[in-house]
C-alpha cells in the first residue's frame, strides 16, 4: 500500500497491533503446548474479534482495546477494510515471472472470508450489521439456534469448510451451539502458494531431526542450494523463503541446539521486525523438513487471562449490538492447518466467536436447600412412567 492512501497510518498501526497480539497469545498458548506443534492465525482471530468489538461498549470495549491493541472503533474497522482490500489485491495472483523457471503458472490462492450468523428474528441494530458488511465484506445469515442448534452448527461448519478448501472441518464441535446462542461471527483464511523456486523432489532424503529433549529421528528433508534472504544472530539463524510473486514469504527462525526455550521466550514482534530488516541475500545450502499438521484451540480462557475477562462474564457490555447488556462471548474457537512440501505451502485457519444471551445460571439464583424429609420418584421422562418411588426421612 502507498503511504499517501487515506487511512494508511491506521492500517500500519493495526498490523502492528495484530503482530503484538500474536506474540501475547503465543505465550498464553505455550502454557498448554508442552513439546507439541502449534499453529494458528493471529489475523483470523483478530478479525473475528474485531467484528465482535464493533458491538462492545464500556469496560468490555476498553479491555478488548488493551488486549488486541485496537485504537478506537472507527480506526480499527477502517484498517480492517484496507487489510481486506490489500489481501484481495494479492489474491489476484502474481504476474508471470521470468525467473520462475517454468513455474509461473503454479497456483496462488489467498482468500479471506467473513460471515455473521444471527438468531432468527433476534433484533440486532441495523447499524451494527451494516458496519460488519461494509468494513468486513461479511455475509449475513439467519439461523434458528434456539430450535435447531445442531442443524445451525452444521451450516456454519459447511461454510467454514467451503472457505478453507475443506482443510478446516468441524470448527464448531457438537454442543457448542445451544438455545442461548444469539450470534456467531466467523472468519476463514485460505492460503496456497508455490515457492518462488520449488525444491527438487528427487533431492528429498531422510535426514536426522533433533528434538528438544535430545531425541533424534529421521524425517524427509528437502534440500536446495540457492540464494536466500538470510541472517545469523546470537544463538540463532534465520532464512526467508518467498512464494511465487514475492508478495508473501515464510520466515524461519532456527535457535541453536540447547537454546530453543531461551530464544522462544525472548522473541517478540519488535525483535522479529529487527531480524527481518537485517536479512541479506546469501548463497545457502538449505535443508527443510516436510511437515503437515493441524492445531485447534478454545481461546476463551487464554483471552480472559490476557485481560479481556469482562467479555466472557455476566458483566459484558455488547450493547452496541442490540441495545441491551444481555449478551456475552461464550467461547472463541480456532482451528488452523499447514502443509509444507517441495512445491510450496498450503495453510488454512478459521475462527468463530460465539455470542450468547445470559443464561439463568448467570442471573441471580433462587435457592432451595433440601434440608428436611422429601419424596422422590425415578421416572421414564417421555411418558411420565414412575419406575421407582420413595421418601427420604433421614439421610443418616
Amino acid at each position: 500500500m502507498e503511504g499517501a492512501e487515506p487511512g494508511y497510518t491506521e492500517y500500519k498501526n493495526y498490523i502492528k497491533a495484530v503482530n503484538n497480539f500474536s506474540f501475547g497469545l503465543y505465550k498464553e498458548l505455550l502454557k498448554n503446548a508442552g513439546n507439541n506443534n502449534l499453529f494458528y492465525s493471529p489475523y483470523s482471530i483478530a478479525s473475528a474479534l474485531s467484528m465482535t468489538y464493533a458491538g462492545a461498549r464500556g469496560q468490555t470495549e476498553k479491555e478488548m482495546e488493551s488486549v488486541l491493541g485496537f485504537s478506537g472503533q472507527e480506526a480499527t474497522h477502517k484498517a480492517n477494510a484496507l487489510m481486506i482490500q490489500n489481501l484481495d489485491k494479492i489474491s489476484k495472483g502474481p504476474p508471470p515471472c521470468p525467473d520462475c523457471q517454468g513455474h509461473s503458472a503454479t497456483p496462488f490462492a489467498l482468500h479471506v472470508s467473513n460471515a455473521i450468523w444471527s438468531q432468527k428474528d433476534y433484533k440486532f441494530f441495523p447499524s451494527f450489521l451494516d458496519a460488519l458488511c461494509n468494513y468486513y465484506s461479511a455475509s449475513v445469515g439467519q439461523l434458528d439456534f434456539a430450535s435447531e442448534p445442531e442443524k445451525s452448527r452444521l451450516v456454519i461448519n459447511e461454510w467454514v469448510e467451503q472457505n478453507t478448501n475443506r482443510k478446516i472441518r468441524d470448527l464448531l464441535p457438537p454442543g457448542s451451539i445451544d438455545r442461548m446462542t444469539s450470534l456467531v461471527l466467523t472468519n476463514a483464511v485460505y492460503f496456497n502458494a508455490a515457492w518462488l523456486r520449488p525444491f527438487e523432489k528427487s533431492l528429498t532424503r531422510d535426514a536426522p531431526f533433533f528434538l528438544k529433549d535430545g531425541t533424534v529421528k529421521n524425517v524427509p528433508m528437502m534440500t536446495a542450494t540457492d540464494h536466500f534472504s538470510y541472517f545469523r544472530g546470537e544463538g540463532f539463524g534465520a532464512v526467508e523463503l518467498f512464494y511465487t510473486g514475492a508478495a508473501t514469504s515464510m520466515l524461519i527462525l532456527v535457535p541453536d541446539l540447547g537454546r530453543f526455550d531461551e530464544f522462544e521466550a525472548a522473541l517478540d514482534s519488535d525483535k522479529l521486525g529487527q531480524i527481518s530488516k537485517n536479512m541479506y541475500s546469501a548463497r545457502i545450502k538449505l535443508g527443510l523438513p516436510l511437515f503437515s499438521f493441524e492445531s485447534a484451540f478454545r481461546l476463551a480462557d487464554s483471552l480472559a487471562d490476557m485481560g479481556m475477562a469482562t467479555a466472557f462474564s455476566d458483566r459484558a457490555d455488547f450493547s452496541g449490538m442490540d441495545g441491551s447488556k444481555n449478551l456475552y462471548i461464550s467461547n472463541v474457537l480456532h482451528k488452523a492447518f499447514v502443509k509444507v512440501d517441495e512445491e510450496g505451502t498450503e495453510a488454512a485457519a478459521a475462527t468463530a466467536v460465539l455470542v450468547s444471551r445470559m443464561s439463568i445460571i448467570m442471573e441471580e439464583a433462587l435457592e432451595l436447600v433440601i434440608d428436611r424429609p422429601f419424596l422422590f420418584f425415578i421416572r421414564e421422562k417421555a411418558d411420565n412412567a414412575i419406575l421407582f418411588a420413595g421418601r427420604m426421612m433421614d439421610p443418616d
